[in-house]
């Protein structure tokens, strides 16, 4: 196992942002795997930006793609089929932990005089991936820990099957995003796509479980 990979459970700390879609079937199957077309059931997908301050690797950034709910073989689940971090050690411990596609680009985010926040993310080569200006709303409210009652995605990586839970909690607020600029050809351009709601977490406390895994 390499010396980059620490194993879960993992307990994480940051904030995201999340945009919400119900996308096109063959939007969705373009950037899906074709062994899992016929697992796709569609539902509720979503773009997510995440700064993660704390973690077992430090801190990184990561951009996800969601296309919606994929079958598991007892129950449809969200699975995430691309996704950008920045440092190696998290796109190893992904891989080797939880089935996590991820690659490496780098990542930044700013804020104006004004509140607007740009989210950059960037191959490593310098070609551009994504680039969202969003504004947070003044309103937050908390976001209850759902420990009793876990979210789990679905993962399926070098033949195995990875199902994982995780819960956590935070303060969740509206978000109006401003704009979006994607480069296609490196990650879905959802800007052809009609959003069906954006949020921000701030300050969440998230840990991501150890997965049940089968061949």
């Amino acid at each position: 196992m390499s010396d980059l990979v620490v194993r879960p459970p993992w307990q994480l700390r940051g904030d995201g942002y999340v945009i919400f879609y119900r996308f096109e079937r063959d939007f969705a199957l373009q950037w899906t795997p074709p062994e899992l077309h016929d697992r796709f059931r569609g539902g509720t997908g979503a773009v997510a930006f995440v700064n993660y301050k704390d973690s077992p690797v430090g801190g990184y950034g990561e951009l996800l793609f969601i296309p919606g709910r994929f079958d598991d073989g007892k129950k449809a689940r969200f699975s995430i089929t691309r996704i950008f971090v920045s440092t190696y050690s998290s796109v190893m411990s992904g891989r080797a932990n939880w089935g996590i596609p991820k690659e490496r680009a780098s990542f930044n985010v700013g804020i104006d005089d004004e509140g607007l926040e740009t989210l950059t993310t960037e191959a490593i080569n310098g070609d551009p991936i994504a680039q969202f200006s969003v504004r947070p709303g003044l309103l937050k409210m908390p976001l209850p820990n759902n420990r009793l009652f876990p979210l789990q995605i679905v993962q399926w990586w070098e033949g195995q099957q990875f199902n994982t839970k995780f819960w956590g909690g935070g303060r969740l607020g509206l978000m109006d995003v401003e704009g979006l600029h994607i480069n296609g050809d490196l990650f879905p351009d959802v800007s052809g796509q009609t959003p069906i709601g954006a949020v921000k977490v701030w300050g969440f406390r998230l840990t991501f479980g150890v997965p049940k895994i089968q061949s």
